[in-house]
């Protein structure tokens, strides 16, 4: 058994990401990619360079623990023009998607 890790979440729920990250680290399958701001009684989702945690540092973080897992960006704000609200909208994904990529191979070097 193994945890969807939704670094937001956890997060929200008061964990200190670079204390939690590590401790579970081998039961870590899968990383929802994703940002806010907030707390769990008060959160809005932000695109992946706009919120609370630092996305580079918590990807070199998860180098650093070994841990090499599916990933992948979730939850963006809807943009303008885009109709659906779900948080899976085409453009505010492709931004993160480039955004992620951009960051993996910003650790490559």
């Amino acid at each position: 058994l193994g945890v969807t890790m939704c670094q937001a979440c956890y997060l929200m729920m008061g964990e200190d990401l670079y204390t939690v990250i590590p401790e579970i680290k081998e039961k870590i399958f899968f990383i929802h990619f994703r940002n806010t701001t907030g707390n769990k009684y008060n959160f809005r989702e932000t695109f992946h360079d706009n919120g609370e945690i630092e996305m580079g540092k918590i990807l070199k973080l998860y180098n650093k623990c070994g841990i090499n897992v599916p990933i992948r960006v979730d939850h963006v704000p809807t943009m303008a023009g885009e109709n659906d609200t779900t948080g899976y909208t085409a453009l505010g994904r492709l931004y993160a998607i480039g955004y992620l990529k951009g960051l993996l191979e910003g650790l490559d070097s």
